[in-house]
């Protein structure tokens, strides 16, 4: 039994060996894929809800600004509803900014945001119709546009310090995805070049015995001494070469006798 068994443990253990290939490249790709999509969620839950946030902001002060003008011309209804509408998007997203601090200094900046909008907002929200800022160009040139363009800037700043750390945390998740792939072409390499050594092996351990086998078949003459086929694997093929030998044998002896 144990005769029977040497070539197929050959063939078993060439294939056992491409499996763990495959499988430890297979897990090094699946860890390296795993880091990558941790780092795009982080991406998106870290600085682009910020930079959501700061554009939310933005137009939200644009209205505002809209909104500021309408009531200086007299507009009183449709100036506040603009007004009022953009001040309560703008304190949620400010909201969403204030809980997604991930950056270093970043808390800086959100202050920096809350505390220019306060001083813009100070503005606004004193009455306008019906006193001497309505129509006042030159109270809108000097206190509220200035106060308005600081926000702006405040709130750019924030938008700034995220999307560099978004290039940045880009510049890394691009790098990680080549580590990712590396595993796999290096696993596409080694399997190749494992796939002829082990044709070249299996060759020599199924196909050369073989052809020994037959050419010795082709050439034996009844008057030969003996079948020599000079196989050296002490495995099935040797085996089949000492079956042969053993009919070789017996068919001689059946000869004499039937003589």
């Amino acid at each position: 039994m144990p005769m029977i068994t040497k070539l197929k443990h050959k063939i078993f253990l060439g294939i056992l060996l491409l499996a763990i290939l495959l499988m430890a490249s297979g897990s090094m790709v699946l860890y390296q894929f795993m880091i990558l999509n941790h780092s795009v969620e982080s991406l998106v839950e870290d600085n682009y809800k910020t930079i959501k946030a700061c554009k939310g902001m933005l137009e939200a002060l644009e209205r505002e600004d809209s909104g500021i003008l309408m009531l200086s011309m007299g507009n009183w209804k449709e100036g506040r509803e603009i007004l009022m509408l953009a001040d309560s998007t703008f304190m949620a997203e400010m909201t969403i900014a204030k809980g997604n601090i991930t950056e270093d200094n970043e808390d800086g900046y959100v202050q920096a945001v809350s505390d220019a909008y306060e001083a813009f907002r100070s503005r606004w929200k004193r009455p306008i119709v019906g006193t001497d800022k309505e129509r006042n160009m030159v109270w809108y040139s000097d206190e509220v546009n200035p106060s308005f363009v600081e926000t702006k800037q405040a709130v750019n700043a924030l938008m700034v310090l995220n999307q560099e750390s978004m290039y940045n945390e880009a510049t890394k998740i691009k790098e990680q995805s080549y580590r990712a792939i590396m595993p796999g072409i290096v696993a596409i390499v080694a399997i190749i070049v494992f796939a002829f050594i082990f044709n070249f092996f299996l060759s020599q351990a199924l196909l050369v015995p073989l052809k020994k086998l037959i050419k010795t078949c082709k050439d034996f003459k009844p008057n030969m001494t003996g079948f020599h086929a000079k196989i050296k694997n002490n495995d099935e093929f040797a085996e089949l070469e000492d079956g042969i030998k053993t009919v070789i044998e017996r068919l001689r002896e059946f000869n004499k006798t039937d003589r």
